[in-house]
């Protein structure tokens, strides 16, 4: 889990080993730095206006639910956000309800497209 402490650890220039139910991956503190390099606001404020799902798990250890919200409210055009609860950063126990409404939002799109497009 990315708690604060690891989080800070690996700001500080320590890569680290994070270990889950999926795993052992090993996060490079370069791969946080990069994070900071950039303004996340002010680029989903530049999206051009497409389409955007954004799935965000209720029981994420890495991103708050505030945090998605926060940067749901940065993009205009189509959008839509959904909160799945008890899924995680990877979505490891939820990630049939996570494609499953992936491939019907963009089953959305597509019809949409190809009503326009007559």
């Amino acid at each position: 889990m990315l708690t604060q402490p690891v989080f800070d650890e690996l700001r500080a220039g320590h890569d680290l080993y994070l270990e889950d139910e999926k795993g052992r991956d090993l996060i490079r503190a370069a791969f946080v730095q990069d994070i900071f390099q950039y303004d996340i606001a002010a680029c989903l404020k530049r999206w051009p206006g497409g389409p955007v799902l954004l799935l965000h798990g209720l029981a994420d250890p890495v991103v708050s639910w505030d945090q998605a919200r926060a940067n749901y409210d940065c993009l205009r055009g189509p959008k839509q956000l959904v909160l799945i609860e008890g899924g995680d950063h990877s979505f490891a126990h939820k990630g049939e309800e996570a494609g499953r409404t992936a491939r019907d939002w963009l089953a959305v799109l597509i019809k949409a497209d190809a009503v326009s497009a007559r």
